[in-house]
């Protein structure tokens, strides 16, 4: 299913993506030990309350997400640059640091939160993004 040379089933299959990734990364595997520290919470205030609502916010931002990058891609692929898993995981790149480590690492610096707070929310971005690419440039 195509919208402006858009797959969007490939946009769907990001938002999934991201969400497993989120899942992973966020979990006692990874990060939720630190990053509930760096929150000052413990494991019982996460059982408290339903984590639907913020999850549901996520995966719809991660549909936005990927089909923004997906027009990314298209628009650089349009002006003649080269279409390639590297140029796009790059462009990935990109995206991530000018607006997501960019702007977070404002609003770090104006609400106090941790180094490792940052670094373990935009190191997800940033790996987010570039199964993103990997998978918008294999489901063209």
């Amino acid at each position: 299913m195509q919208f402006h040379n858009i797959n969007l089933v490939a946009v769907l299959v990001c938002a999934v993506s991201s969400f497993i990734i989120g899942g992973i990364w966020y979990s006692p595997v990874l990060f939720a030990r630190s990053w509930a520290k760096e929150l000052g919470k413990s494991p019982e205030d996460f059982k408290k309350s339903s984590p639907l609502v913020p999850m549901l916010i996520s995966f719809l931002a991660s549909i936005v997400i990927a089909f923004v990058m997906a027009h990314i891609i298209v628009f650089a692929d349009t002006a003649r640059v080269v279409h390639s898993l590297r140029t796009n995981i790059e462009t990935a790149i990109l995206l991530w640091g000018g607006f997501t480590a960019a702007t977070s690492f404002v609003n770090k610096g104006f609400e106090g939160y941790s180094m490792t707070l940052w670094a373990i929310n935009v190191g997800y971005r940033l790996v987010d993004f570039i199964a993103m690419a990997v998978i918008l440039t294999l489901m063209p």
